[in-house]
């Protein structure tokens, strides 16, 4: 046995060890850290053995600098990378989970999360022109991708030693966009088309008479994702799936796949909701600082609520009551759902339903897609004007604005050539026949 302190010895600190092969480095790094933190914390006490007791003190160490999830994410991890017999990682989650939980309630609650945000400091000759560029758009509650963008564009300019707006013309942009050849199509659009927005508020402010960004719309012509909208049979065979696993994952995916469906949510907004945001008196969800930065609260439907009571419920009994902070839709473990283990279960579930969307994995932010023209076509079928509904629609989905919800028409267009105007009354059918019943 190589020579190592006894700590060393109960904690592997060989990833081969951990079955990780096919993982990424980063995620090789992660469990690394943590083992090491065990060990550091398991010589720092001159701990003789390793049993209940030293993982909570070590987990009690890290609640004053990380949040719950972290914690109890980095529980698992300890829990793979010991090695001793019984795995005392096993014994705390069945003796001292509570005894966390009651030391957890007493943290004070915030209404609502507060996020410090500070402008993006930049370094070429167009930080101020940047700056303001970045203020204006959070202004208008959009955050963060265009400082993404601007920052490689501004890392460029500086290794470039550019110092003057005449020198940034077409050839350079060119060579600036090889420079992202590495990035991934979807990435590259975006970048490109929010450079695309600097150079047209700079034209608007008088600073740039030409249009030195043209190179940049070569990429416009490339086509995006197409989303793939479910149909109302569909849905309710997957959600039926979801009911069918008789376990807490299937109570979990059938609760939160339903919502994301019936409010239009995208898959992070559900996943985070705490159980402060669900106010199942009146019937609504609170939904904080969301993508670009947007807060808003939707009304809940009659059979969603329905649902969420059942899965409260089933929620308290199993893990008794929740603080207001906590994660309302968690594993079995008691943390939050992580999306990539819900898409993970989600094409499962479309491969048992026999759902296979053409050229693509099923995805859950497809029901969001599917919320937004069924609810189209519900007002077409009850002789409105879809368009005149955009404005509604488009606060309802946190839209930034409404040229976002616009997209939808374009879909609900295609679709009707298929569906014809009877999807209304099929919706209907659908919803009250087959998608019925409690959580099990």
């Amino acid at each position: 046995m190589p020579s190592a302190s006894w700590p060393e010895i109960c904690v592997t600190l060989n990833p081969e060890d951990w079955g990780m092969k096919g993982k990424s480095p980063a995620s090789r790094q992660r469990y690394l850290r943590v083992a090491r933190s065990f060990v550091a914390y398991l010589e720092e006490v001159r701990a003789d053995h390793v049993d209940a007791d030293s993982v909570e003190g070590w987990l009690r160490r890290y609640l004053s600098s990380r949040s719950v999830d972290t914690v109890m994410r980095h529980v698992n991890m300890l829990e793979r990378v010991l090695v001793v017999t019984p795995n005392p990682v096993r014994a705390w989650k069945t003796r001292c989970q509570e005894s966390v939980r009651a030391t957890l309630a007493g943290l004070p609650t915030v209404p609502e999360p507060t996020r410090m945000r500070t402008l993006a400091r930049f370094n070429s000759f167009l930080a101020p022109d940047m700056e303001a560029f970045v203020a204006h758009k959070r202004h208008l509650g959009i955050a963060c991708p265009f400082e993404i963008a601007l920052r490689k564009l501004d890392r460029y300019l500086v290794g470039q030693r550019v110092d003057t707006l005449s020198a940034v013309d077409g050839p350079l942009l060119q060579t600036f966009m090889a420079t992202l050849v590495r990035l991934q199509p979807v990435t590259r659009r975006g970048t490109l088309r929010q450079l695309r927005h600097f150079f047209r508020f700079l034209r608007r402010l008088g600073k740039l008479l030409d249009e030195p960004d043209s190179v940049l719309r070569s990429e416009r012509a490339q086509s995006r994702h197409r989303p793939y909208i479910y149909r109302l049979k569909e849905l309710a065979a997957i959600l039926e799936a979801a009911r069918g696993l008789a376990t807490w994952k299937g109570t979990t995916a059938f609760t939160a796949l339903h919502l994301i469906y019936a409010c239009g949510l995208r898959v992070s907004e559900a996943l985070r909701l705490r159980a402060m945001d669900v106010d199942l008196v009146e019937g609504a969800l609170r939904i904080w600082h969301t993508k670009f930065d947007k807060s808003r609260q939707l009304p809940l439907g009659r059979r969603a609520v329905e649902y969420l009571r059942a899965y409260a419920a089933a929620r308290q009994t199993r893990f008794g009551k929740a603080v207001p902070t906590a994660p309302f839709f968690v594993t079995e473990a008691g943390v939050r759902v992580h999306r990539a283990a819900m898409e993970f279960l989600f094409r499962k579930l479309c491969v048992q339903a026999g759902v296979n969307p053409p050229g693509c994995h099923p995805r859950i932010h497809d029901m969001r897609h599917a919320f937004a023209v069924h609810r189209l076509y519900k007002w077409y079928a009850e002789g409105g004007n879809p368009r005149d509904k955009l404005v509604l629609l488009s606060v309802y989905m946190g839209h930034v604005c409404i040229s976002s919800t616009q997209y939808y028409l374009r879909l609900g267009q295609d679709v009707l050539r298929v569906a014809g105007a009877g999807l209304g009354r099929a919706l209907d059918n659908v919803l009250d026949g087959r998608i019925d019943g409690h959580v099990q």
